[in-house]
């Protein structure tokens, strides 16, 4: 079984084309070894499309440190995810950092507001949990 590694921002130091890269070069089932504080939404949600998308065997994520923010994300691309019973799991709201008037910072929330319900549909199919359950948890960053 070939091992892909996932370590670091996604965005900084793991980018989707990478792990591109490394679906192409593997054939039947994998590992994804995960252990990444999170980062950058789109490259994150490209890295995850990627693995969903991975039709050569099955892909189980194994979180050998923290899979936070993005890197929480991504786990849930795999068909079979384990974590070490020391590992850190953890969601919350995007955000971002922004500059402007009101007009802007009105469209910025919009957006953010958006991708929150895009990161949440994810935990929702995966968890069985209610989405109240699980906007909750990211509100509370969990």
């Amino acid at each position: 079984m070939k091992t892909i590694k996932i370590q670091g921002e996604i965005g900084w130091d793991v980018i989707a084309q990478e792990v591109e890269t490394d679906l192409r070069n593997v054939s039947g089932d994998i590992v994804v070894e995960l252990d990444s504080p999170g980062g950058d939404v789109f490259e994150g949600v490209k890295i995850y499309n990627l693995l969903k998308d991975y039709d050569k065997g099955k892909v189980s994520v194994v979180i050998n440190g923290v899979a936070a923010s993005m890197g929480s994300y991504i786990a849930m691309a795999g068909d079979e995810i384990k974590a070490y019973d020391n590992a850190v799991f953890m969601i919350h709201n995007p955000w971002t950092v922004a500059i402007g008037d009101y007009v802007e910072m009105q469209k910025t929330a919009e957006v953010l507001e958006g991708l929150a319900r895009l990161l949440a549909n994810k935990y929702i199919k995966k968890t069985g949990k209610s989405e109240d359950e699980i906007k909750s948890l990211m509100n509370d960053e969990s």
